[in-house]
């Protein structure tokens, strides 16, 4: 397993990107963004608590990210 590789805005390098419109093209790293924010919520926690973070804690500090986005409408799954 290697790292995914990314333009410098933070989108995953794919050729299914090219289909993406001008503005979701602009919309799509905020999915990554709330990965991110996920990530540095579970660092924060995990570094400071004994006790297993819970899973909802990461979700909303992914969903607060993605509510900032207009074309983000509803989150299926976040993994």
């Amino acid at each position: 397993i290697c790292p995914t590789e990314r333009e410098s805005d933070g989108l995953a390098l794919s050729s299914r990107n090219t289909y993406l419109s001008p503005s979701e093209r602009k919309a799509a790293p905020v999915v990554y963004k709330g990965l991110l924010a996920a990530r540095h919520t579970w660092r924060q926690l995990s570094s400071s608590q004994q006790e297993p973070i819970s899973a909802s804690i990461l979700i909303e500090a992914a969903r607060n990210i993605y509510q900032a986005e207009p074309l983000v409408s509803s989150v299926e799954y976040i993994s």
